[in-house]
């Protein structure tokens, strides 16, 4: 069984928190005009998303590479988010 810990990545304008399952269940990407947020409740069939990818399956699709104790900071590349550019839809 997966230990309950959790795993986090974050910059200048973007969180990201993973549960203890591995999924991304928080995004919160800050712009000059506007906070995005996006977040998964497990405990409840209610999910709110902006501006991302979301399957039921995998969950929200993560921007950073994990772990993070190895890759602190380090965007995925595949990702498609970019720092200049508006999280992809």
């Amino acid at each position: 069984m997966k230990s309950s810990c959790w795993d986090k990545n974050y910059a200048d304008d973007l969180l990201e928190v993973k549960d203890g399952r591995g999924r991304v269940v928080l995004q919160i990407r800050l712009l000059p005009d506007v906070v995005q947020l996006q977040v998964e409740w497990a405990d409840r069939n209610f999910t709110v998303m902006e501006d991302r990818k979301y399957t039921e399956e995998d969950g929200i699709t993560p921007v950073f590479k994990y772990p993070s104790d190895e890759h602190w900071g380090e965007l995925d590349p595949d990702s498609g988010y970019s720092y200049t550019q508006p999280m992809p839809q």
